[in-house]
């Protein structure tokens, strides 16, 4: 190094030279010491375009053949002899400039190649700079001069980072039930199942769905993608009681809609039944409101071949009242005609049985928290508003500005013990107070408290 293969005939004014691929290769022992360092290879320059490979793997790339780049080696190499190979390239590609020029389009590794060797923590190698330094110069006046000097560094120490924590989803499933919901709708795509199991535990209604969102791929027409991932999320999810509906597509055809689009959505749903055919969203009553939600005006209601109903406006939800249902499996079938005579189809199985599905209800356990037992040491009778003084501490304030305050931190504990330690909490300590605590039903805080604390807290004056 440095080398290229057209030191010669390069040269030659006016005759062809050699333009096309050529190979160097090297090994590159490596101890267990390096391993535990961060590697970089540095390519000074390779004419036109280039890839380094690592033991048979792509490693990295540039098109930017006048120019330094760099690859990180440490996911590629390991301990001993590694081969490393990089292939150049100076033949004619139409997206790769110069495309054409009064000078010789040398190829090769026509300067130095070096191997970079850092700590954990370093100057950004991989930022296209030189040396992850920049270097400003300003002229103050006549004989003084400003270098200002800014550089970009990594810290490559693993770290576990903003990923979803389960004390994230039981914050999530607190907030949800805090707001009274009893159905979800866990768009677009697969979750963790430990969130499924919260739903369960919880008694909500879950609808899970594959990202078979928007627009449909034009490269595999088997959409074989979209059939893997429904099948994985089926098979997976099969024992959570909560999902009661598996969504096969969304929005599908926002792009655009035609019978292959058609096609694909019913081989989905074949899928999705044969894999669960045990999910009928029981009915127990005989009469039921059945809802369809179109943008055609004209729709019609069928139970079999019985036809039910016509509905004719340009609501999007159009209901249908006490729709009668008889005993076991019915077949409901909606027809909707546009304005060109064209027929549109969709059809749903009801179960309807003899008694209420007991598995459908959700029995709430009395919670006998710590939390309850807790509040029950404090007398709260004959209890008094408190007329709160500005400049004060009070319950109004968040966590975070009670626990700066020891006075106010020990009558925060003394109340709440180490509650504001929980991760849950931990994490919103910042933006909550005993006020806002107070209104979550799963912390059962007596209202009456509030004014017990805040005797307490409006007597200590804010710095």
């Amino acid at each position: 190094m440095p080398h290229s293969w057209n030191a010669i005939d390069g040269q030659v004014g006016g005759k062809e030279f050699f333009r096309g691929q050529c190979w160097y290769q090297r090994k590159l022992n490596v101890s267990d010491e390096d391993l535990n360092k961060f590697l970089f290879l540095e390519i000074g320059a390779a004419s036109n375009l280039s890839e380094v490979y690592v033991n048979g793997q792509l490693a990295g790339a540039s098109k930017c053949g006048y120019a330094m780049y760099r690859v990180p080696l440490n996911s590629l190499i390991k301990s001993g002899e590694n081969l490393i190979s990089i292939m150049v390239d100076n033949s004619e590609h139409n997206d790769v400039y110069p495309l054409m020029a009064d000078f010789t389009f040398y190829g090769g590794l026509y300067r130095e190649v070096k191997l970079i060797i850092t700590e954990s923590l370093h100057f950004d190698l991989l930022d296209n700079s030189r040396d992850g330094i920049y270097l400003t110069q300003n002229n103050i006046n006549e004989n003084t001069f400003e270098l200002k000097i800014n550089g970009r560094v990594i810290n490559e120490t693993p770290k576990v980072e903003n990923a979803l924590t389960k004390e994230h989803m039981d914050l999530d499933m607190s907030l949800i039930k805090e707001i009274g919901a009893n159905s979800i709708r866990l768009a677009h795509y697969q979750h963790d199942d430990y969130f499924y199991s919260l739903c369960d535990r919880a008694g909500m209604l879950v609808w899970a769905e594959i990202p078979f969102i928007s627009v449909p791929t034009t490269i595999d027409e088997k959409n074989q993608n979209a059939k893997d991932q429904l099948e994985r999320l089926i098979k997976q999810a099969y024992n959570h009681s909560s999902i009661y509906c598996w969504g096969i597509q969304n929005e599908i055809t926002i792009a655009i809609e035609n019978e292959n689009i058609y096609k694909k959505v019913k081989e989905l749903e074949v899928i999705a039944k044969n894999l669960d055919s045990s999910r009928f969203i029981n009915r127990h009553e005989a009469l039921n409101d059945i809802e369809v939600l179109s943008n055609l005006d004209m729709v019609k209601l069928f139970i079999g071949e019985e036809f039910i109903g016509e509905i004719n406006n340009n609501e999007a939800i159009k209901k249908f009242k006490e729709v009668k249902l008889s005993l076991g499996e019915n077949l409901i079938k909606v027809e909707g005609y546009d304005k060109q005579g064209n027929i549109y189809k969709d059809e749903i199985t009801l179960n309807h049985v003899g008694e209420i599905d007991k598995s459908y209800i959700h029995v709430k356990v009395e919670e006998k928290a710590h939390v309850t037992n807790w509040f029950e040491k404090f007398d709260l009778t004959n209890v008094q508003e408190v007329t709160l003084k500005d400049g004060y501490y009070s319950t109004f304030d968040t966590i975070q500005d009670l626990y700066e305050n020891e006075e106010t931190k020990t009558i925060f504990k003394r109340y709440f013990g180490e509650m504001a330690e929980h991760p849950r909490l931990k994490a919103m300590m910042g933006v909550t107070s005993i006020d806002r605590m107070s209104k979550i039903t799963q912390l059962n805080i007596p209202k009456e408290l509030l004014p017990v604390i805040n005797k307490e807290l409006n007597i200590i004056p804010k710095k």
